[in-house]
């Protein structure tokens, strides 16, 4: 997972560590401790979900929620940056103030507004996990080759958990049966 330039953020009292404009609070409750608040903690964020982050605590990491988790999470950087890029644009068309704070973005995320750019850019952040599974050699429900050549070689088929389980009769299509639409239903 990636840092930021600087690798490490610092624990802010009552408020967290602050990455990529946006403040992150541990899970567990490890900011809370005294020796903690005020320090500098090195830090790694998930690009393919915004709403998580983790801090390297007391040894181990931890994880780290968004303010605005429930807008942020399942969010990929890039649909947080198009966002932003979307709301700052029209804000400079109003010539109103360009600086956009996180409850302003995860309130732009939750509208209709930026729903078509941002499905773009989830299905290419799909894409590119499903391509990332295919290199490290992950096998996935959306990596539909991958299951063929598993029930080829393994002469069968898989559960959901992944695990080859015994065939049954598989289902018999009569194409034969299959009538073709006439032209009317066509038009």
């Amino acid at each position: 997972m990636p840092s930021t330039s600087k690798g490490t953020a610092k624990v802010q009292p009552s408020r967290g560590v602050k990455i990529n404009y946006l403040y992150y609070w541990s899970t567990d409750d490890s900011f809370l401790r005294p020796e903690i608040e005020g320090t500098n903690v090195p830090i790694r964020y998930d690009p393919f979900d915004v709403g998580t982050a983790y801090a390297y605590v007391k040894g181990h990491w931890v994880r780290c929620i968004s303010e605005y988790y429930k807008s942020f999470q399942n969010r990929s950087e890039r649909e947080v940056n198009i966002a932003s890029t979307q709301l700052r644009r029209k804000r400079q068309k109003h010539a109103q103030r360009v600086t956009l704070s996180a409850k302003e973005k995860a309130t732009y995320l939750e509208g209709i507004e930026a729903q078509e750019a941002l499905l773009i850019q989830r299905l290419h952040d799909l894409a590119h996990q499903d391509v990332c599974a295919l290199i490290e050699g992950k096998l996935t429900q959306e990596n539909p080759q991958n299951f063929r050549k598993s029930l080829e070689k393994n002469n069968g088929e898989l559960s959901e958990d992944n695990q080859p389980v015994k065939v049954s009769a598989t289902p018999s299509i009569d194409f034969n049966e299959i009538e073709a639409y006439s032209r009317s239903e066509l038009w």
